[in-house]
């Protein structure tokens, strides 16, 4: 089904969650030595930052304001990359389609400034695209686990002292998002402002390396961003190659036809997640296990989004040049190489969800596939208002004397667990799945 069905007495949320929003967002700092950033801006995008972008700090908006009209807003780069920070924020959760395609039009833009002003490579934007998408597989693994993320990486550093560059953000990040030993925090308490480099010790890098793996995890925006920064430079640092090795390892699927998929929800803590097994099947019988796993209504648009390529049912392609599901199997997705990919269901909520290819198995005698073997709390009731509307719906579910308890408990029909997960129910469903 194409369009959008709202129910009726949809709750109007979004007025509750900009407080919790605000702060979380950065702020804008002075950085002396950092590059400064010309942003040429027009008289529709001033207004668009000014009375849509929720989210921008009143530095930026000053900023803007007093720049004249036809002159470029300037900032220094660091700060630019904050700037853009808020603006993708709101373009993901404003509700307003238009809006959010013109921020998202507007964020493009600048990231396009940002990387042409840090003057780097195609090889290497592709080089740490890679690096971030590996380590996010390794970050979802150990958030969901509990356990402590351990980077495979090995020294190649003997002896000595090792130069390490970094701005004033990754030294505030280390300082306010880290447990790190006092003499290591002192150093960079001392250091002046704008990127500098620092001398550390092997030992101490090993220690920093470690730390960074652990606090990214829980990190808040800003700071996460500026700590998996961080375990980019000193795996660089550490060993150049160990990293290349790593991404560059054969990925040779079984001869086995079943597939080992955890679907990790987006943007929701506790985190809610399936973990399901399925045979060789397309991406639009995927999205069809998905939907029950998950327990969705299937009432939205949604997409598979594989590396730079987008697929979707036929019929949802139109003008949007997305490829047919129909057409690319999980076994062609493995072989390629795409262990983890995304799911996105509902344009309006924006429902993220990203699909880790844990393993390929032999199938077990007698046994039913597509089948769910595990999983965690309950799916957010559709249309609520992505995960922001989510989380303001809890609480008025769970408050009696809220003002919208009885209206929204009516809304739903009745009452809502978010710790709920029938695994019984979901395979019960799934057995009606023909593969």
């Amino acid at each position: 089904m194409c369009g959008r069905i709202i129910p009726r007495n949809r709750p109007n949320l979004y007025d509750k969650l900009l407080p919790k929003r605000e702060k979380f967002m950065p702020k804008l700092k002075s950085s002396q030595s950092s590059k400064i950033i010309p942003l040429k801006l027009t008289n529709a995008d001033r207004k668009l930052l000014l009375e849509e972008c929720l989210s921008l700090d009143e530095d930026f908006a000053k900023v803007i304001r007093e720049t004249p009209l036809g002159e470029p807003v300037k900032l220094p780069l660091d700060d630019m990359e904050s700037f853009l920070d808020c603006i993708i924020a709101d373009a993901n959760h404003v509700d307003d389609r238009k809006i959010a395609n013109k921020l998202n039009r507007l964020s493009e833009k600048i990231d396009r400034l940002i990387e042409k002003f840090e003057g780097k490579s195609s090889t290497a934007k592709q080089s740490g695209v890679k690096m971030l998408n590996w380590l996010n597989t390794l970050l979802i693994e150990g958030i969901e686990t509990g356990k402590t993320v351990t980077l495979p990486i090995k020294s190649s550093i003997k002896k000595g002292s090792v130069s390490l560059k970094l701005t004033s953000q990754q030294r505030e990040a280390l300082l306010h998002a880290t447990r790190l030993p006092h003499r290591i925090k002192q150093r960079l308490e001392d250091v002046p402002k704008g990127t500098q480099s620092i001398e550390f010790t092997r030992k101490e890098l090993d220690i920093i390396k470690e730390e960074v793996g652990q606090a990214v995890q829980y990190a808040p925006s800003p700071y996460k961003k500026q700590l998996l920064s961080m375990i980019r430079k000193i795996t660089e640092v550490l060993d150049p190659h160990s990293f290349e090795d790593y991404v560059a390892r054969p990925r040779k699927p079984t001869k086995s036809t079943i597939y080992q998929l955890k679907i990790l929800l987006e943007g929701i803590k506790p985190q809610i997640w399936r973990r399901v097994q399925v045979k060789d099947c397309t991406l639009a019988n995927l999205h069809e296990i998905i939907q029950i796993a998950f327990e969705w209504d299937n009432y939205h648009m949604y997409y598979f989004q594989i590396g730079h390529e987008r697929y979707t049912n036929p019929r949802m392609i139109g003008d949007l040049g997305w490829k047919n599901e129909c057409k690319i199997k999980l076994s062609q997705i493995f072989e390629a190489g795409h262990e983890k990919f995304g799911y996105i269901y509902d344009m309006g909520d924006d429902w993220h969800h990203s699909i880790v290819v844990e393993e390929a198995l032999s199938a077990e005698p007698k046994t039913k596939y597509p089948r769910c073997i595990g999983g965690a709390r309950a799916c957010p009731p559709e249309d609520c208002g992505g995960v922001w509307g989510y989380e303001a719906f809890l609480e008025a579910i769970a408050d009696a004397d809220h003002e919208r308890h009885e209206e929204l408990l009516e809304w739903i029909g009745g009452e809502y667990d978010p710790e709920l997960f029938d695994l019984g129910k979901v395979n019960k469903e799934l057995n009606k799945v023909k593969q």
